[in-house]
């Protein structure tokens, strides 16, 4: 399966399902803009413990995705 800009290769290989994959794919393309929010506000008002942590588990995610 080629998706252009992500690693689908890898990401299945991580996951080692696709229709698993494709789940996830999809719940995180209707989560991805509330999350940019929610770092954005962290960042905005100075909480940088919360902001850590919500970056951490979007890079986490985005690598299970092949991003």
């Amino acid at each position: 399966m080629i998706i252009e800009g992500l690693n689908t290769k890898l990401a299945l290989s991580l996951i080692g399902d696709e229709e698993l994959y494709w789940t996830m794919l999809e719940k995180y393309y209707r989560a991805i803009d509330k999350k940019a929010a929610v770092i954005r506000e962290y960042w905005k008002s100075g909480d940088i413990e919360n902001y850590t942590i919500e970056v951490h588990s979007l890079k986490s995610t985005s690598k299970q995705i092949g991003s």
